[in-house]
């Protein structure tokens, strides 16, 4: 796909976008943030000491690489840690910050022809880059069961709903970055990575295959349709399903159980959507439509 510069414009927080019309649509959709924001007393912490790597590096003598690269055997890496800014013994060198430095591919927000908003590359992104962060608001599961029952009274066409960890959920509905419009395929080019960064864990989207430039960027949302309605995919790809998920849906609840009596009193156990957002988001899936 061709990509003409002329027309690209950047958003005031740095959102690229293919051009003013899609500009204007995303920020009548969401706030942008740069990080994590965190509610109800959800931290994202897991407990333990941020580690250091055995890593060495000699400017004058070493390839760029053996800072923490990805042949470099470094222990934080391999298990998908980052190593401390300003603590690495690599130094300024380390190549193992990149949730904490932002270095995030360069890709802009486009209109697609069927799915609405999507992302696509802007330069050749290469297999197991960090593509950038899935940001949003940090949120427990209790305010998660509430919020899921406000945006579903409200009618609301799509979820951004992740699972971060045991209790606590990223919800980038109203608050989040550009990876919000990332949209799902059969056949993604994109898989999500949790990392564990300082004392949080972090989600990242990471490239799983070359990604050229003009491409979309692509991710498999992995979740079971409930209720009647099936949600068409319309990726294109020749392993598609034709629906986001499983091909037929689950029995365990329908639309119809979710009434108002159960939206409005807090101490009735919601059924339809949110027990079945829990089966999903648990899971690490998304809840998003095209």
């Amino acid at each position: 796909m061709d990509i003409k510069s002329k027309e690209r414009v950047t958003g005031p927080d740095g959102q690229v976008c293919e051009n003013n019309q899609v500009l204007h649509e995303i920020l009548q959709v969401y706030q942008h943030i740069a990080t994590n924001v965190f509610r109800g007393g959800a931290n994202g912490q897991i407990p333990g000491e941020a580690m250091l790597c055995e890593c060495r590096y000699d400017q004058e003598q070493d390839e760029p690489w053996m800072a923490c690269g990805s042949k470099s055997g470094c222990i934080n890496r391999q298990l998908n840690i980052e190593c401390p800014e300003n603590q690495c013994p690599t130094g300024a060198f380390c190549l193992n910050q990149r949730f904490q430095l932002k270095q995030y591919a360069s890709v802009e927000v486009f209109k697609t022809d069927k799915k609405g908003l999507g992302l696509r590359a802007r330069s050749k992104i290469t297999k197991n880059s960090f593509v950038m962060e899935y940001c949003g608001e940090v949120i427990p599961l209790q305010m998660l069961k509430k919020r899921a029952i406000e945006y579903a009274k409200n009618r609301a066409k799509h979820f951004y709903f992740m699972s971060l960890k045991p209790n606590e959920y990223i919800d980038a509905s109203k608050r989040g970055n550009i990876s919000r419009f990332m949209n799902h395929s059969c056949n993604p080019n994109c898989a999500l990575q949790k990392w564990v960064v300082g004392a949080q864990v972090r989600v990242g989207m990471f490239a799983i295959k070359d990604i050229e430039k003009g491409e979309e960027l692509t991710f498999d949302y992995k979740f079971e349709r409930y209720g009647q309605e099936a949600q068409p995919c319309y990726c294109g790809e020749d392993n598609c399903k034709g629906f986001i998920g499983g091909d037929s849906k689950s029995e365990l609840y329908d639309d119809d159980d979710f009434t108002d009596d159960e939206a409005e009193d807090p101490q009735v156990a919601p059924r339809s959507p949110v027990q079945v957002l829990d089966l999903m988001i648990e899971s690490g899936c998304w809840t998003r439509k095209h």
